[in-house]
């Protein structure tokens, strides 16, 4: 039989927070410190890493919240439930954000409309020109330039 304390190190953290002298004095200071949580394992293991080190700095946690930005459609069903969950056990309040004009699969649709207006109006312009005689790139049609 294989202990598994002979294969393995002792139990220690695994992860270094990356911070300087301007993060320190903000954390001593109380400053807020808010939790993006996407409901994905990065931002969920980054806001547990970041809770530690400031459990362990002696901040006051009634100055950290979570933020999540709703994308709406775009969201897995169980993100909701996963960002709730995780601000619950971090002990963090929860401020979930939505754009107001529509959810994330709206804003695209919205982006692909305008692009496609605009290129229906460069299309309209570049025949309005073609017409009248200009080549697309500004100069008149039916012209030689001067030799040298």
């Amino acid at each position: 039989m294989i202990s598994f304390g002979t294969l393995f190190e002792p139990a220690r953290t695994l992860y270094q927070v990356a911070t300087d002298a301007t993060i320190e004095a903000a954390i001593a200071d109380g400053a807020w410190f808010v939790f993006n949580l996407s409901g994905g394992k990065d931002s969920g293991a980054l806001a547990w890493a970041g809770m530690d080190h400031l459990d362990r700095a002696g901040h006051p946690r009634e100055r950290r919240l979570a933020i999540h930005a709703d994308l709406g459609r775009a969201e897995w069903q169980s993100t909701p439930a996963t960002v709730e969950r995780t601000a619950s056990r971090l002990g963090l309040a929860l401020d979930v954000v939505r754009r107001s004009a529509g959810d994330m699969v709206a804003r695209w649709e919205q982006r692909f409309a305008n692009g496609l207006a605009r290129y229906e109006a460069l299309s309209t312009y570049m025949r309005a020109n073609t017409a009248a005689g200009c080549s697309p790139l500004g100069g008149m049609t039916g012209t030689t330039e001067p030799s040298s």
